[in-house]
């Protein structure tokens, strides 16, 4: 169930990009020597693209799963975040009308210092929307009329979304990038 997360995030070696999600490096800081012109630092950039979700109130998201850690969410203004149960954080809370697409920055830095991220641990990144429907509202808004107190209309709107994301070919999460740290770990000769 995890491999259909809600947030996610990116990072590694091969790109993947699926029903308008998207990860990309882009250099932002080059060293131009006689040997050619080497990248010192890129920008991780994520766009996630609404689709017919486009208007409706949602959300988006990015998670990764670490290999041998577990599962992590990104947000804008808490960075990475690990996943003990419940809802994700999404990245920049709930949109009462998406936008159609969002583009963020995700990390500036190396590869080598992505790895430093996840302990050198491989991981995959996933990225996605979810929104409600007009039905999800309707039965929201029944539920928090009858509902304990303690469970608030936020609460049950990141369940609805998280489930939507979540469900099973919708298209509209998935894997956007693959990290492998293979390549920065020591060799053991």
């Amino acid at each position: 169930m995890f491999k259909k997360l809600i947030l996610c995030f990116l990072i590694g070696l091969s790109f993947n990009s699926f029903a308008g999600q998207s990860f990309e490096q882009v250099c932002i800081k080059e060293n131009n020597s006689d040997n050619g012109t080497q990248c010192l630092k890129y920008d991780f950039r994520l766009t996630i693209t609404s689709d017919q979700d486009e208007g409706r109130p949602g959300a988006f998201g990015l998670a990764a799963m670490i290999k041998d850690q577990g599962v992590v969410s990104w947000s804008k203004t808490k960075g990475f975040i690990p996943f003990n149960g419940g809802t994700f954080e999404s990245i920049d809370g709930f949109y009462d009308a998406l936008p159609y697409s969002q583009t963020y920055s995700v990390f500036q830095g190396t590869e080598r210092e992505m790895c430093g991220l996840t302990k050198g641990s491989d991981a995959d990144f996933y990225a996605g929307h979810g929104a409600l429907s007009v039905n999800d509202e309707n039965k929201m808004n029944e539920l928090s009329t009858r509902v304990d107190q303690q469970v608030t209309v936020e609460r049950l709107k990141t369940a609805f979304i998280q489930r939507d994301v979540m469900e099973k070919d919708n298209g509209k999460s998935g894997l956007v990038y693959s990290l492998d740290c293979s390549a920065f770990k020591p060799r053991s000769d």
